[in-house]
């Protein structure tokens, strides 16, 4: 998914007049920062839910863990 935001940020930015535009730029660059962060936080947030699911689940208990 980041691959296609950079290539769509990349296209807005080619139709954009030649000068390069260092706020867009950076302002694209945080949002891309924002978003793996995001993404770091939601892998954590489902691992510790497929944690959490495995220590309650009966069988878990059955078993002894």
């Amino acid at each position: 998914m980041k691959q296609r935001i950079k290539r769509y940020a990349r296209r807005v930015l080619n139709l954009l007049p030649s000068s390069p535009n260092p706020a867009l730029e950076a302002r694209v660059l945080r949002l891309e920062q924002e978003l793996d962060e995001y993404r770091r936080d939601s892998l954590r947030v489902a691992e510790m839910l497929d944690l959490l699911e495995y220590r309650l689940s009966p069988s878990s208990r059955k078993k002894g863990h």
